[in-house]
């Protein structure tokens, strides 16, 4: 059994990586009343995998639902602001989906501003882009 699907979640705290450059253009796109928010930074992730069993098994052809794994990401800002996301799982991968996140994609939100999700969303994606067809990255995304 992987260690983080525990009761304690996992936290990423480890070595900063460079902070994103603020691209050209940035604070166009929001309010005045948002641009504050440019200061904020993602400081922490917690991630999180909770196995629940249906009422009754189900099944078909191909394949059974014995139960669902629903993983949870927790972005923590330093303004202590968090956002939670959730995805699931019919039984098979969650734990593949937390270790991708874990392994990869958490460290490259360290630093990061929450309000350039366009740039974090294309960097995510383009630093997965050998696993980019399949299911996993495409719900760790």
């Amino acid at each position: 059994m992987y260690s983080l699907i525990t009761q304690s979640p996992y936290r990423y705290t480890g070595p900063l990586p460079l902070p994103a450059p603020l691209y050209a253009g940035t604070l166009f796109a929001y309010s005045r009343e948002t641009v504050p928010c440019l200061m904020s930074s993602f400081a922490e992730v917690s991630l999180r995998q909770v196995d629940l069993p249906p009422k009754v098994v189900r099944t078909d052809a191909i394949q059974s639902f014995v139960t669902q794994e629903t993983l949870f990401l927790t972005l923590h800002c330093s303004d202590g602001i968090e956002a939670t996301g959730y995805a699931y799982t019919i039984g098979t991968g969650g734990s593949s989906v937390i270790a991708l996140l874990k392994d990869h994609l958490a460290p490259l939100l360290i630093g990061r501003s929450p309000v350039d999700n366009e740039a974090i969303w294309k960097d995510l994606f383009f630093s997965t882009h050998a696993t980019a067809v399949g299911a996993i990255t495409s719900l760790a995304l």
